[in-house]
């Protein structure tokens, strides 16, 4: 039993309940994603006090869950991005002093909620548009350390390069993760040296993950339903708000990474990911080792849609094998170990699963940290 309901369980119910009944999970669904990221002591990196203290005043606010529960999704995180997104496109309203990401240094404090009230009634209008046509969308390309311990184990798996396949890849970020330089806190290096982008993670317990020197990647492609264009200035600009204002080194790291991913931008693939993966999959060079993999992408799905995934797997296992890496919240991922006390630490389990003719074998790495900062390796196997 865990002290918190699972955030990437929870809600998913269809729009066959009433309006009642949905504005109170979506009222739920604020609150324990106040409770879960933006006031979390246990995860200090991932605290938001400016969003922990919006979201608490957006629970208790009838007309701001009804407008959520009129959006396009009806998550806290994409109203709260519809206003930084004004924010961040120099709107001088006084509760730009709250937002650090421009400058605000203001704690939450007496003053705050008059200053929201305010800024969502003068600028209902751009802000109702945003909620009708935009949805959260996020790369948090610090999670390419732990992906970058997870492919290593992957590669040693084949005698083949890797042909990777990301699913809910957004803008393609994280498909280009051999192009940033990587700083473990045990002193390790791997990537690219000369990078502008340089991911440090912290290492913690006992063991040492496996770091290659070197990810050998013979094709990459991304697949999601609404991808980001790397030359669409606006949709850069819509996903740069995606990102807590609380989190200034998260915005900057972005920034960095679409810096190298426009020089040589990755392909993507518009369309569900369990109907569009076979797209890509046909696309995989023979001479490689088909690779798919996703960090909290899959917890966007319903639960149908979750056991549609692995069963596409599956039945494409069967023409040849993959190599399945997931960065997923707990029981999120069809049959994949949930450990205990994940919850608690903000965590997700890393796992590479072996899928081969119809069957599919996971294996627990370890856990990291919901947006990638630390890495905890359990495998003694792989360790080194």
């Amino acid at each position: 039993m865990t002290r918190f309901a699972n955030p990437w369980t929870y809600g998913n119910q269809g729009d066959e309940k009433t309006s009642a009944e949905r504005i109170e999970r979506i009222r739920n669904g604020t609150l324990l994603e106040a409770q879960y990221q933006f006031a979390s002591t246990a995860a200090p990196e991932m605290r938001a006090p400016l969003y922990d203290a919006l979201a608490r005043h957006i629970a208790d606010s009838p007309h701001h869950l009804l407008a959520m529960a009129h959006a396009r999704q009806s998550n806290i995180r994409l109203l709260l991005s519809a206003i930084h997104h004004l924010i961040l496109l120099g709107d001088l309203h006084p509760l730009s002093q709250w937002f650090p990401t421009v400058g605000g240094a203001r704690e939450p404090d007496a003053d705050l909620i008059d200053a929201f009230e305010d800024f969502v009634a003068s600028r209902a209008s751009a802000i109702e548009q945003s909620l009708q046509t935009r949805g959260v969308q996020t790369n948090e390309v610090r999670r390419c350390a732990a992906l970058w311990c997870a492919f290593t184990v992957a590669a040693e798996k084949t005698d083949k390069p890797l042909a990777l396949i990301e699913l809910g890849c957004s803008s393609g970020l994280n498909l280009m993760f051999d192009r940033y330089s990587y700083l473990f806190s045990d002193g390790r290096t791997a990537g690219t040296p000369t990078s502008i982008l340089e991911i440090k993670c912290r290492i913690e317990g006992d063991l040492s993950p496996p770091v290659a020197d070197e990810i050998p990647v013979a094709f990459r492609v991304g697949v999601d339903r609404d991808p980001v264009n790397l030359s669409d200035n606006d949709a850069i600009s819509w996903q740069r708000a995606c990102i807590w204002p609380n989190h200034v080194e998260r915005l900057r790291m972005f920034d960095a990474a679409v810096e190298v991913a426009r020089q040589d931008p990755p392909q993507i693939l518009q369309g569900d990911m369990v109907d569009t993966l076979p797209s890509a999959f046909e696309l995989a060079p023979r001479d490689a080792t088909v690779c798919v993999y996703s960090t909290s992408a899959v917890n966007y799905l319903r639960r149908d849609r979750r056991d549609a995934l692995a069963a596409q797997l599956l039945d494409l296992s069967r023409q040849r094998p993959i190599l399945w890496v997931t960065g997923e919240g707990p029981g999120v991922v069809p049959g994949a170990p949930a450990p205990d006390g994940v919850l608690e630490r903000v965590a997700v389990p890393l796992i590479v699963s072996d899928v081969a003719d119809g069957a599919v074998d996971h294996h627990l790495l370890g856990i990291t940290g919901a947006h990638g900062v630390w890495l905890e390796w359990w495998d003694h196997d792989s360790a080194t």
